[in-house]
């Protein structure tokens, strides 16, 4: 109760009804100790709390989400990076855009094979070497979603990672 009230209401009520408040302080402090104490009233003293942000981040609107991940020679790490995007628990639409910058290993061979299964697995290749920023650089200009995430194609992300993306960017607007 003390961590969802205000600081300046909480002092309103101990001055009014002492008696109450105490009692209700005596409880926190019996159940949880000192820690728990301080961290309601520190609670208190913010403009949220913890509960009323979680409920704050609901999505109703799933946009679009691209993931541009440029490659170069990831034969062994691309295969799990896949994965990992594959099985998100986002409800959206995401694309995942791969772009190979001439890598001289298998690497050429997975990704195509990935896309074949999957239409969310766009694959595009350089003709040169072209460098990292360059390969990003014509990923995002492929990319049409309305977050635009920049991987390295060596990561592995949990299951909530596009989920947990989008509802930090909707927070922001």
């Amino acid at each position: 109760m003390i961590g969802m009230m205000t600081l300046k209401s909480y002092c309103y009520r101990l001055l009014r009804n002492p008696r109450s408040i105490l009692s209700k302080i005596y409880g926190v402090w019996c159940r949880e100790g000192l820690s728990g104490l301080k961290q309601r009233i520190l609670d208190a003293r913010r403009p949220w709390n913890k509960q009323n942000d979680r409920i704050k981040r609901k999505i109703t609107f799933y946009p679009t989400i691209s993931v541009v991940s440029a490659v170069y020679n990831k034969q062994r790490e691309i295969s799990y990076f896949i994965k990992s995007l594959q099985r998100q628990s986002y409800k959206g639409k995401f694309e995942i855009i791969f772009i190979d910058d001439c890598s001289s290993d298998d690497t050429y061979k997975i990704i195509p094979r990935y896309a074949a299964e999957d239409k969310r697995i766009n694959y595009l290749k350089t003709h040169a070497n072209i460098g990292q920023c360059g390969a990003r650089n014509m990923g995002i200009q492929q990319a049409r979603g309305d977050i635009l995430i920049i991987m390295d194609s060596d990561h592995v992300v949990n299951k909530s990672f596009l989920k947990a993306h989008a509802e930090r960017h909707l927070n922001c607007i």
